[in-house]
């Protein structure tokens, strides 16, 4: 019961994790690429 408690809790908060990186990323590879089309090197922090 409590672990179904803890994970009802923990994984909505790493899919919007998740997607918040995915869609930063994307806006920021993109923001990169219209800016200058030779330094083309996206970084995969996390």
């Amino acid at each position: 019961m409590m672990w179904y408690l803890l994970a009802s809790l923990i994984i909505p908060v790493l899919w919007g994790w998740a997607a918040f990186r995915l869609t930063a990323s994307l806006f920021h590879q993109k923001r990169r690429s219209s800016q200058s089309s030779d330094d083309a090197t996206p970084d995969f922090q996390i």
